[in-house]
């Protein structure tokens, strides 16, 4: 819409300034060998600046819906994370709790005092902020995002504070991590890998201090992530490996981790 709108105006320095960054990043995101998001991310800046000069160009009904669309929708989302939360805690309505206890199988209820007055604060910030705009209406440019900002804040703060202990057991690779630990001991000075994402690669290696070097031909383990179907078949042989163990995250099946330890070497 702005590129629409700023026709002819492409010559000012913030709009040619984000076209150019976009322009040379284009051809770097199509050439990737291994596509994933952190080839996208560098674009997202001028993107979002190419965003922010389309808002001048609003008109007011426009504005309007997009404000009322966002009080409905992070209200109504606001609302559902308080409820299964408070369903996970006291066991009451029965199967928002059994539908929230599915995600972490055997995880304990804990919560933070300071989470919870952190989360009440950010709800009690979205009331006022919706108060503050609707009764307003203030003649500032970035009217017609504040909402949708808003309420992008209020869902960061409650995921973030009282449902972080839920996505930290379903999400982190602690377990995982231990459990190579105490395979590899402390006599591998690195470790190959195999379709290992970057956010495992990081996580593992930040838990069991493990340092994987993929260019390396005198590792003496390797690790190999499956995902999918291949995840609940059979661990394929290795040539010139021995498997040593395979696990997964508890409440993931859908994924598996194999490491193998080279053929002869101990």
């Amino acid at each position: 819409m702005a590129l629409f709108r700023w026709r002819g105006h492409y010559d000012q320095p913030a709009i040619a300034l984000s076209l150019v960054t976009i322009g040379w990043q284009l051809p770097l995101i199509l050439a990737a060998t291994d596509p994933g998001e952190q080839w996208l991310l560098p674009a997202t800046l001028p993107m979002a600046l190419l965003a922010a000069f389309s808002l001048p160009t609003l008109k007011r009904a426009v504005v309007n819906l997009i404000d009322w669309f966002a009080v409905m929708l992070f209200s109504l989302f606001g609302f559902a994370i308080w409820a299964y939360w408070l369903a996970f805690l006291t066991g009451w309505p029965p199967r928002m709790a059994r539908s929230v206890s599915q995600l972490t199988p055997g995880l304990l209820v804990q919560w933070s005092l300071v989470d919870v007055l952190i989360a009440l604060l950010a709800s009690a910030a979205w009331i006022l902020l919706v108060q503050w705009r609707i009764s307003r209406r203030p003649p500032v440019i970035w009217r017609a995002v504040v909402l949708s900002s808003g309420g992008l804040c209020l869902a960061w703060f409650l995921l973030m504070t009282i449902w972080l202990p839920v996505f930290n057991e379903r999400n982190t690779f602690r377990g995982v991590a231990n459990a190579l630990a105490m395979q590899i001991g402390h006599d591998a000075p690195c470790l190959n890998s195999r379709d290992l994402g970057l956010a495992e690669r990081a996580s593992i290696g930040y838990f069991a201090r493990i340092r994987f070097d993929d260019t390396s031909g005198d590792c003496r383990y390797l690790l190999v992530q499956d995902r999918g179907a291949m995840a609940s078949g059979d661990a394929p042989a290795e040539a010139g490996w021995q498997l040593l163990w395979e696990g997964r995250r508890r409440p993931n099946h859908d994924e598996r981790f194999r490491l193998y330890r080279r053929a002869g070497g101990g």
